[in-house]
């Protein structure tokens, strides 16, 4: 919490683990951009608010989109929703 009770909320913490997965699993067979193509597919959303998650400027995504991201990624859930919470945001319980 900031000292004006307001939850400072950044999304580079998200970001960071997710442009670490794509990375991890850029081939040449298989590039960046097919990646987020894969990751909007697997969330129900288009390939540019990927791009806006992973450059941190949309934050705290839906847990649903979470998911269709750790799957994609092969990121377990729980890194991601840590990752999220570690940036300000709120999942609660599962």
């Amino acid at each position: 919490m900031a000292g004006n009770g307001f939850c400072i909320i950044d999304g580079t913490r998200l970001a960071a683990l997710l442009n670490d997965g794509i990375d991890a699993l850029v081939t040449d067979q298989r590039s960046r951009a097919d990646i987020i193509q894969e990751m909007a597919d697997a969330a129900n959303i288009s390939p540019g608010t990927v791009n806006q998650i992973l450059n941190a400027t949309i934050n705290c995504p839906p847990r649903s989109r979470l998911e269709g991201f750790a799957t994609v990624l092969d990121v377990s859930i729980s890194a991601m929703i840590t990752a999220a919470e570690d940036d300000g945001c709120d999942y609660g319980s599962p």
